[in-house]
């Protein structure tokens, strides 16, 4: 995609600024840290001083949001409860256990110990930085060059690395050692748009990666790799940009997605792009930026007002019922984390610039990733899709896996794919399948498949009015056909979707059709008719219709986000159309 070209010739309407500033992103942190009360986080102190924190990335996030709070004058009544929590943490951090994740928590005790340096007796700063200065990187951390155990240098070794920089900028050590062994192996993780190739290549696990290493290049880190470092944040910063959806929401893809921290990572990256933009006098694309953290942090306000507590995952199920999470995605440590990581975006903030709409909002386009990130995204008309072509199975399946629309919840279409065999929780009730909005031969549809897939994008129109083009599939495990083509276009209609199966084994065509049941509130009312299908949540509705007949599934399944009912568009032939639209 040429994004300049975007960028130079985007039309829009007037717009109304969100207004929102800096001091909403401290109340975001505010808000996270009063999810818990007093009495469970004083629980969480060690029972003896100097031993081991029992969970210890939660306890140091938590840590970390009451220092940068008490430094913005907020939580003062915590301020005794805070310095116990540091001094717990100088005194465990230093000791040579490579399994206690400290590559996470050293990060978390420097934004504390910066943010609060000043308001500190120097005795007491003088104790903790004699601490901190004793860890010895090579044999501390989990992810290092000297634990043999640790095969992959992923997301860990980035947070390792923006911890010992942030110790380097207080004097606790020298990085340039522990930077020549560890870096050039992490440069070898950016595919050529910049984005980080995690194991697996999850979506958040790329923008985490970039958000930490912000740490680093955002604070005047001048060694020999700031420049590929930040090449490398430049490029990937602008598909981070068009890559949000219409309802401001971060891509799906892969695991720890869904979680509401997954817009604060990327909120770190929009107002650091903002600034870069700023400093090279391009007010357009910083404003586009700013303005894109700005609808970020609206959309998850939805999940962190909801009634009884705040969300830490996007569904309304009760927290201890673990719905939508995995093992390591429990609340303890999942909301804190929401308001640990904007606090990167507070780093970098600047309220000074101006606001200017941004790609989500005008749309217009289509953008693909690499082929490591086998993703699709179009946008037009206030509606946007996602489309994976070679899914994780683990998380997600193949096809049309997001419909979105502005000022609509995301869970009535779909936020992302259901899978057969993921690793998150959900009810027992649920049965287990590949879904997604595709279509196939009644026993074999294009969400099955993935390992030996390939695909080709076709292109064929994308302006503010109309976008269009068409994804080819072909693997030698099709049965009942050789190849599925699926024609996308995107109209103030909606969206509309043309399946084809080429030299089909089968006499009828079958689209998978999705629909919320329920969303761990709300029960959704759904209308089946033969060639409409209304699915209603409160006052809004999500309208497909076909030019086949629609029947039913009789099962319930689920994704992260919700129950859903299963239904079928079918057709005699090998072509069906269906259009989704929502109002």
């Amino acid at each position: 995609m040429d994004f300049n070209h975007y960028i130079e010739n985007m039309t829009f309407d007037n717009f109304s600024e969100t207004n929102l500033l800096k001091k909403d992103y401290f109340d975001i942190i505010e808000l996270c840290v009063n999810a818990y009360t007093y009495e469970e986080i004083t629980s969480w102190l060690p029972k003896i001083s100097g031993d081991e924190i029992d969970d210890l990335q939660s306890f140091s996030r938590i840590t970390a949001a009451l220092g940068v709070l008490l430094a913005e004058g907020r939580k003062k009544d915590y301020e005794d409860l805070w310095y116990q929590m540091m001094d717990a943490c100088a005194l465990s951090f230093y000791k040579e256990r490579p399994y206690t994740v400290l590559d996470f928590a050293v990060k978390e005790f420097m934004f504390a110990y910066r943010a609060m340096k000043d308001h500190v007796p120097d005795k007491k700063l003088n104790i903790w930085k004699e601490y901190l200065s004793k860890i010895d990187p090579f044999k501390s951390y989990y992810c290092s060059v000297d634990n043999s155990n640790c095969a992959v240098y992923g997301n860990w070794g980035i947070y390792n690395l923006a911890g010992e920089f942030l110790r380097e900028l207080e004097g606790m050590t020298d990085t340039l050692q522990y930077f020549d062994k560890h870096i050039p192996i992490q440069l070898q993780m950016f595919d050529q748009n910049g984005m980080y190739k995690d194991p697996h290549n999850p979506m958040l696990y790329d923008v985490a990666s970039r958000s930490n290493l912000l740490l680093i290049i955002g604070n005047d880190y001048q060694g020999i790799y700031a420049n590929e470092l930040d090449n490398h944040l430049k490029k990937a910063g602008l598909y981070s940009l068009f890559m949000q959806s219409s309802a401001f929401e971060f891509p799906y893809g892969g695991r720890s997605n869904q979680y509401i921290f997954n817009e604060t990572y990327v909120v770190s990256i929009y107002e650091y792009e903002a600034k870069r933009y700023l400093k090279e006098g391009n007010l357009v694309l910083a404003g586009m930026f700013k303005r894109a953290a700005h609808l970020s942090v609206l959309s998850i306000k939805r999940w962190l007002q909801a009634t009884k507590y705040p969300r830490h995952i996007k569904n309304f199920f009760e927290k201890d019922s673990l719905y939508g999470t995995e093992s390591y995605g429990y609340y303890r440590k999942y909301m804190m984390s929401i308001g640990s990581f904007i606090y990167i975006a507070c780093q970098f903030c600047d309220d000074d610039i101006k606001e200017y709409p941004c790609p989500s909002e005008t749309g217009g386009y289509i953008l693909q990733t690499s082929s490591d990130f086998h993703k699709v995204f179009a946008n037009c008309q206030g509606y946007s899709i996602e489309i994976d072509t070679k899914a994780d199975f683990i998380y997600d399946s193949t096809g049309f896996g997001r419909f979105h629309k502005q000022g609509f919840p995301t869970e009535l279409g779909l936020s992302t794919p259901l899978s057969a065999t993921h690793r998150y929780e959900t009810s027992k009730n649920l049965q287990n399948k590949n879904i997604s909005y595709c279509g196939g031969s009644l026993k074999s549809f294009l969400c099955d498949f993935t390992d030996s897939l390939t695909s080709v994008v076709y292109n064929q129109q994308s302006d503010s009015n109309k976008v269009s083009f068409s994804i080819k599939y072909f693997d030698l495990a099709f049965t009942d056909f050789t190849s599925i083509e699926e024609h996308y276009q995107i109209t103030n209609e909606g969206v509309t979707v043309t399946s084809r199966l080429v030299n089909p084994k089968t006499d009828h065509i079958y689209f998978m059709l999705p629909a919320l049941s329920y969303n761990g509130k709300d029960t959704t009312i759904i209308n089946h008719q033969t060639k409409q299908l209304t699915i209603t949540l409160e006052d809004q509705s999500l309208i497909a219709s076909t030019d086949g007949t629609i029947i039913k599934d009789d099962n319930l399944y689920g994704n992260r986000n919700g129950h859903y009912k299963l239904f079928y568009a079918m057709k005699k032939g090998n072509k069906i159309t269906v259009n989704l639209q929502m109002r």
